[in-house]
């Protein structure tokens, strides 16, 4: 079966190259190589006649016209310079591999981001189910966030960000550090009727982000963003609209004020 399989590719592959020599695609030594074969095997013989024939009929049946004057100047117009001008140079090949190089690492960029932003997302999954099947999700239990953020300070590098959500229905209930990749980061636990919300502070990013659109994982729901050196992560089993909601007014509370002229 693989002896067929690879007989076919063969035939398949000296057929393109028959048919791109008579298109004068190929460069000496292939067409050279081609050639010989063409002229020791009876079935390539048979394609070269068909592809002539072919060819013969067609241009009979269809004449070739000539290219006017003004039809030529008004395709040099439409693509902006001559058209002999588009045949590839060597710097134009140069420039081709160069571009190649440049989007083939902006993608591996892409790739590795994502892959850290899985790998982020698991870690505060799993730190937010370890927490809700404890006797006790927050370490230091306070509505008061006055109380809750002083409380981090020594516990890790960075204060997170703590507002009170209250009036609009997500009242601070305390916070925790947690693990996540190794690195100890402040969460801030927040409140929604039955519903508990982490809200992870990753520091050591410097670019700003959009809030993402709210994604499951685990059966849970997340949104993040950046804000500063930042990235904050809301995790809850509450539903889409709500955490999405939730999200909106921590990120419109910890925006920095306007500033007047």
């Amino acid at each position: 079966m693989r002896s067929s399989q690879t007989t076919d590719d063969m035939v398949d592959e000296r057929t393109l190259l028959v048919h791109a020599h008579f298109d004068d695609e190929l460069d000496a030594a292939r067409a050279a190589s081609i050639q010989s074969e063409i002229s020791k095997d009876p079935a390539l013989k048979k394609d070269v006649e068909a592809i002539g024939a072919l060819r013969g009929a067609v241009r009979k049946q269809f004449s070739p016209q000539p290219v006017s004057a003004q039809f030529r100047s008004r395709i040099d117009a439409a693509i902006g310079q001559p058209w002999y001008r588009l045949r590839p140079t060597w710097q134009a090949l140069a420039a081709s591999v160069v571009a190649a190089m440049i989007l083939t690492g902006g993608a591996m960029s892409i790739l590795r981001s994502n892959e850290a932003d899985q790998k982020i997302s698991l870690a505060v999954v799993d730190a937010h189910l370890r927490a809700l099947i404890t006797d006790q999700p927050i370490t230091i239990a306070s509505s008061d966030r006055h109380t809750v953020k002083p409380w981090f300070n020594g516990r890790i590098a960075q204060s997170p960000a703590v507002v009170d959500l209250s009036e609009s229905g997500f009242p601070l209930v305390g916070g925790r550090v947690d693990v996540v990749d190794a690195t100890p980061v402040a969460t801030v636990v927040y409140k929604r009727r039955l519903h508990l919300i982490s809200v992870f502070a990753i520091p050591g990013r410097e670019a700003a982000k959009p809030l993402s659109a709210p994604l499951p994982i685990k059966g849970y729901n997340r949104v993040e963003w950046i804000d500063g050196q930042t990235e904050y992560w809301a995790i809850s089993d509450l539903n889409v609209a709500e955490l999405r909601t939730f999200s909106q007014l921590f990120r419109e509370a910890t925006a920095p004020a306007p500033k007047h002229p």
